[in-house]
């Protein structure tokens, strides 16, 4: 690749010394120190020069010229700042320390693009290797350029983040929490619902209504106009839409399938599917997601449809990144996935789990003890529900017109609640 100077600005970074000598007390440092550090300069005796004030303040000592050249000594780095006279054009680079922050948001900038050009140049080397999946990388690329973007941050604001909190406790609001849309059980919840940031999982054997409890809860958040992710691993995205009709409409489709439907039922159809062709949904039915890839569909997710809430269904069937670690390391490593992707983006993300045959074959209550493959996912976990029903429930053919519930866990609250949904199996809907 063509070598060429790296972005930077000489001035900038001459500026933000020269304002720390001469302010003396170190306040100025204090400032730009909350935008940049050393490694965000060019000129290495400008970084060492940074390195330097740094230690001074933290000593409370006055920073001056002399504490300065005194510090570099004792270090052994004062050729490396150019010594009395590196030290000296340093402080006369500036007549008042005015412009200092302004002088660090310009070095914070071209230290954003010398670190966007290290990064891609990284990623196209190991594009050309080959030797890493095109979704690891991707995966990668968009995490450093998200990191790079998040980078000069300031300090946290106490008043800002009390007022924050303040709403968050007082006044309800959609962008915060996600309801399930069952009152009965959005009542036991002591958010009443699902907050910004958190991993719900949702646990129950095969057959036992995960999917279609997850699927009214999308379609419920669609509903009220906001945007839902669904990662499905174990339907296609045809298959999900079909339930999700039915749900929405309120009709059985085996009906239409032997040709029983009326006008009526024709007309319901049609204006579900009118409804829905308005909804904000993103579906992804690739069934080789890796912790990787998932992270960066679902960023992408994110910045163009603003998605309040994301499904995974089921964690058990994503593999790991890495190949070579064992089952209990991959499920570790998506779980932790998830929950991390939650507080980056914002948004709650349900997760989707399958229960061991336990609980099944003893016909009780499950534990948390029964998620299969890893405790990691109880650990990351800010809630954990369990679906499930006993033989009793069970008619003759095996069906049953409810669910029992249980939630094991809840990060910010009582835990043990129970219940019963009532279940219609064939609309998949699930509701009080």
């Amino acid at each position: 690749m063509e070598l060429r100077e790296q972005p930077h600005s000489k001035e900038s970074e001459s500026v933000v010394i020269g304002s720390c000598l001469l302010s003396g007390d170190g306040s100025v440092y204090d400032e730009v120190s909350q935008l940049i550090t050393a490694s965000d300069f060019y000129v290495a005796a400008n970084k060492i020069a940074f390195e330097a004030i740094g230690r001074i303040v933290a000593k409370g000592d006055e920073v001056s010229e002399l504490s300065l050249l005194e510090h570099v000594r004792k270090e052994g780095s004062e050729e490396s700042v150019g010594g009395v006279t590196g030290i000296m054009a340093m402080a006369s680079s500036v007549e008042t320390p005015m412009q200092a922050k302004y002088a660090a948001i310009q070095v914070l900038e071209k230290s954003k693009l010398r670190k966007i050009v290290r990064i891609t140049r990284m990623a196209a080397e190991e594009a050309y290797g080959q030797a890493e999946d095109a979704d690891v990388i991707i995966g990668a690329l968009d995490r450093e350029l998200v990191s790079t973007a998040d980078s000069g941050s300031s300090d946290f604001n106490m008043k800002e983040g009390l007022a924050e909190a303040a709403i968050m406790l007082t006044e309800y609001n959609a962008e915060f929490v996600v309801p399930h849309g069952i009152p009965s059980y959005d009542f036991s919840i002591t958010d009443g619902g699902m907050k910004a940031g958190q991993m719900h999982t949702i646990g129950a054997r095969p057959g036992c209504g995960k999917t279609t409890l997850a699927l009214n809860i999308a379609g419920r958040t669609l509903r009220d106009g906001f945007g839902v992710g669904i990662f499905s691993l174990e339907m296609s995205s045809c298959e999900l839409l079909k339930k999700m009709i039915c749900m929405k409409s309120g009709l059985d489709f085996g009906r239409f399938k032997d040709k029983l439907h009326s006008r009526a039922d024709q007309q319901k159809f049609e204006e579900s599917l009118e409804m829905m062709s308005k909804w904000n949904l993103q579906i992804d039915d690739r069934t080789t997601l890796t912790p990787t890839s998932l992270a960066s569909k679902a960023r992408a997710w994110k910045r163009k449809h603003d998605i309040k809430i994301i499904i995974v269904d089921y964690l058990q069937l994503m593999s790991g990144s890495n190949k070579k670690e064992n089952r209990e390391q991959q499920v570790s490593e998506i779980s932790r996935t998830f929950k991390c992707l939650a507080k980056d983006l914002k948004v709650p993300i349900i997760v989707l789990a399958q229960l061991n045959r336990e609980c099944e074959k003893e016909n009780r209550q499950p534990r948390l003890t029964d998620l299969r493959e890893s405790g990691s996912i109880e650990q990351d976990s800010d809630m954990v529900t369990f679906l499930y029903t006993k033989k009793e429930d069970l008619d003759a053919a095996g069906h049953t017109n409810s669910l029992r519930w249980v939630r094991p866990k809840q990060r910010n609250g009582p835990c043990n609640s129970s219940g019963i949904f009532k279940f219609n199996g064939k609309l998949g809907r699930i509701g009080d």
